[in-house]
């Protein structure tokens, strides 16, 4: 072969070898701007995605935010109301305290007032002491500023003179507050109004308003210094005027 041969296969060569470098590099450039394409593309979803994930995690916060001050709300609201019920209870407890309070003053006012107002209690009592009529009474109760006890008194009062006993000057003074109701007769009294005093205190035994085992007494002697101030002594203003003491439990 000659060297004009060989100068040809090498012109050709070249000229093959310029077209596949040409070649190569728009295939470089094309698929590298399809990729650019591409990946261009794959960003903006990407942009888009995290955009959208933004903006659901701010809705989602802002939720969140929302349901918190709900619920501190709803916490104030039941503190409010717990202390509320906090209040009512202790005004409960307290107006319970006033109910079991009044249910004790009526029922000692009921032992100590109402007794002798029920008709067949007094009925009863009238029958004991009715063979007794004309006999005289005086009324000492211990602690006149007890409204209950006054009242208590004044019932008893009232009872005797509707069985037809007569009431006394009604200026004893008894010495000392003592339970339930006692009957006293003075030393010099007479037989009758002894047997009156018994059978007033069977009586009052009867309705409850002595113990069982009270015993008709005799007013002591006055002291030595009965005139001394703040002196206490029972006096009858009669010696046959029988003494009843009301106490503070009648």
């Amino acid at each position: 072969m000659t060297v004009e041969s060989w100068k040809s296969i090498f012109d050709l060569a070249t000229v093959a070898l310029l077209f596949l470098t040409f070649a190569a590099g728009a295939g470089v450039l094309i698929t590298g701007n399809i990729i650019n394409s591409r990946q261009k593309q794959q960003l903006q979803t990407f942009d888009s995605d995290l955009t959208a994930a933004k903006s659901g995690l701010a809705k989602q916060q802002e939720r969140a935010a929302k349901a918190e001050a709900q619920i501190a709300s709803a916490q104030a609201d039941a503190a409010e109301a717990n202390l509320q019920i906090a209040k009512a209870n202790e005004r409960t407890a307290g107006l319970e305290v006033q109910a079991a309070q009044l249910r004790v003053q009526l029922s000692a006012q009921q032992r100590r007032s109402n007794v002798l107002l029920d008709q067949p209690i007094r009925s009863r009592f009238v029958a004991h002491i009715a063979s007794f009529k004309g006999q005289r009474f005086d009324i000492s109760a211990c602690g006149l500023k007890e409204s209950e006890i006054a009242y208590f008194s004044m019932s008893m009062w009232s009872t005797l003179e509707g069985a037809g006993w007569t009431v006394g000057a009604n200026d004893t003074k008894s010495p000392s507050c003592h339970p339930g109701v006692l009957v006293v007769v003075d030393p010099n009294a007479s037989q009758r109004t002894r047997d009156a005093a018994h059978i007033l205190l069977l009586a009052l035994v009867e309705a409850g308003l002595a113990p069982n085992n009270s015993i008709v007494s005799e007013i002591p002697p006055p002291p030595a210094n009965a005139d001394a101030p703040g002196t206490w002594y029972l006096h009858s203003s009669h010696p046959d005027s029988l003494v009843i003491l009301i106490g503070t439990h009648p």
